[in-house]
């Protein structure tokens, strides 16, 4: 396609202060967030590991999160202390970060939980600030001015990339970074001089660091190189072989140095053991001796082997009313088309629309394939592994969605047509704001009414335990005395509520102590998790454990991802077996 003249331009005062204040305004919700929102289940983990990064002691299995942002964060925890034995990561270390996570949170007061995660939480607002800046900037070579401040306030907007963006994750994390490597392949293409090519070694360092599934973009850099001296028809090879050498070294050294320097070669004996192993890919082995020759950190390999001995069997993903094993490949469309605001899904269904027509036409450049692409290419190999927990994990597909939607938004640049771009952006803050900050458990319309939502999809699309702090204070302000709760998460529940008005409820984790299957409630108060609703987290036996509550109306939907029940008195026949109905 031909890019636009303007956007070539140095932008001016109007449209700097317009970004400027965008982004202000985002910096703004985030750290309102940031205070918020109660701790999500995988936060205490990663706090806890990024604290040892900083004192050179993160070795707790399973070492499955990249140092990045434990180098942008850690130091908050590390400042501020945790309660934490002292030989906790040394060498020879065992012990797992989940557990010693769980114990870490039993010894935190709640006005120490809120400041530890709230300090902590902050300088990872950068990402999704990086990512706002470099979708407008991208934006706007593409398609000028007034589309790329669209494109940027409509990410600024967009509710599951403005909830996650305020946690201890490494989410936005992974969307700025695959934003900018495919940034910088784009411009390397375009241009191919050995200082674009130092950067796109930088940026596929960066996206290694941020997420173990995009150390297969390692790969991507060099064979980029080839590609653009072997299609481009470049004879100056000495020059490649350079590049090639930029965009290999930069990220070996890189991880080298993120990785604290504890590296080593792999040992034989620890190749034989993964070619015996069944599940283990074959396609990985044939890279494994590498790892016999060159030194690869310690962590890496152990968070690689974590990443890749997931097996189907062990993964269990939710979706319409069934559980999938090993998730499904229809998983994150359907996501996509119940959590994206409608407004969105307009205007990326009507870019793609005016994508094809081009493509049909011939109007787009070979270059154009960087930011066609990324997106479904992201979405597609996310579809086929077994790890399907929430449409969190397809976040850097995100500005590249909004890419697509940036080529219907330039189409309405002009005359009457503005106020259609107005109106869809007006729609779209109105639906963000309405359920901000309770992001994470946004759902389109399609969905309908919040108590509904846990029929289609949970996990981190809905309930990541987020809501203690607000059952908290609908405990307080609805004057309970008494209430069971089953609650999913790994906040310190006893932090924010009195054992003398809690009872927490025995699930199926703890089969030995089930009395009955389903439960079979007494007359109270109840508030289970929206996970745990569902049933899909318990061995097969057990998923219809809570399938009382589940043919109930709730009383109460808190952060719109736990449900509070009232039991009347008589409300279950004596053979247990009448539906429940709620006052």
């Amino acid at each position: 396609m031909e890019y636009v003249r303007a956007s070539a331009q140095t932008p001016g005062r109007l449209e700097i202060g317009l970004v400027l204040a965008i982004l202000l305004a985002l910096s703004a919700l985030l750290v309102y967030q940031a205070k918020h929102v109660g701790v999500t289940i995988d936060e205490p983990a990663h706090v806890l590991s990024s604290y040892l990064y900083w004192g050179g002691a993160d070795r707790l299995r399973p070492s499955d999160m990249p140092p990045l942002i434990k180098i942008v964060g850690g130091w908050v925890p590390r400042l501020e202390g945790l309660p934490v034995p002292a030989d906790l990561g040394r060498k020879g270390d065992n012990r797992h970060e989940w557990q010693a996570s769980l114990l870490m949170m039993t010894q935190m007061s709640r006005q120490q939980i809120q400041d530890v995660f709230f300090h902590s939480r902050l300088p990872l607002i950068i990402f999704p600030l990086f990512t706002a800046v470099l979708l407008w900037w991208w934006g706007r070579l593409l398609f000028g001015p007034f589309t790329a401040a669209l494109l940027l306030l409509a990410f600024a907007l967009e509710p599951t990339a403005l909830a996650h963006g305020a946690i201890f994750k490494n989410d936005l994390a992974a969307t700025f970074a695959y934003l900018l490597l495919w940034f910088c392949a784009w411009r390397f293409w375009n241009d191919p001089r050995p200082w674009r090519a130092a950067l796109l070694g930088a940026a596929a360092l960066l996206a290694a660091l941020s997420k173990l599934s995009m150390l297969v973009f390692l790969g991507f850099a060099p064979l980029l190189v080839v590609l653009a001296y072997r299609l481009r028809v470049l004879t100056n090879y000495r020059r490649m072989l350079v590049i090639l050498l930029l965009v290999v070294v930069i990220p070996y050294v890189g991880l080298l140095a993120a990785y604290q320097f504890d590296a080593s070669v792999v040992k034989s004996r620890e190749i034989a053991a993964l070619e015996r192993d069944p599940n283990f890919s074959r396609l990985l082995l044939t890279v494994c001796p590498v790892f016999q020759l060159l030194p690869v950190p310690e962590g890496l390999w152990r968070g690689g082997l974590a990443l890749t001995s997931i097996r189907a069997a062990d993964s269990h993903v939710y979706m319409l009313g069934h559980t999938h094993a090993g998730g499904t490949p229809e998983y994150f469309p359907f996501a996509l088309a119940m959590k994206v605001p409608l407004p969105l899904q307009i205007l990326v269904i009507a870019g793609a629309v005016l994508i094809a027509i081009n493509c049909a036409r011939r109007k787009f450049k070979l270059a154009d394939v960087f930011w066609l692409l990324p997106g479904f290419l992201y979405i597609g190999m996310a579809s086929f592994y077994p790890s399907q927990l929430g449409i969190r994990l397809i976040l850097p597909a995100l500005p590249f969605g909004l890419l697509l939607a940036g080529m219907a938004i330039s189409n309405l640049e002009s005359g009457n047509r503005k106020f259609v771009a107005g109106f869809l952006l007006a729609w779209l803050a109105f639906v963000s704001l309405r359920a901000y900050p309770h992001g994470i458990a946004y759902f389109n319309a399609w969905a309908g009414a919040p108590e509904n939502h846990f029929r289609y999809l949970t996990d981190s699309n809905l309930d990541w335990g987020q809501g203690l702090p607000e059952l908290s204070a609908y405990i307080r302000d609805s004057e309970i005395k008494k209430i069971n709760v089953a609650y999913f998460g790994t906040n310190h529940m006893f932090a924010y509520v009195s054992d003398n008005t809690v009872q927490p409820m025995i699930t199926p984790y703890s089969p030995e102590y089930i009395t009955s299957n389903p439960f079979k409630p007494a007359p109270g108060m109840y508030a289970i998790s929206a996970s745990y609703l569902t049933g899909h987290m318990f061995v097969p036996k057990f998923r219809d454990y809570f399938k009382t509550f589940r043919e109930m109306k709730p009383e109460a939907c808190i952060a719109d991802s736990i449900f509070v029940f009232r039991v009347e008195p008589n409300a279950v026949s004596l053979a247990g077996t009448k539906q429940l109905q709620s006052r």
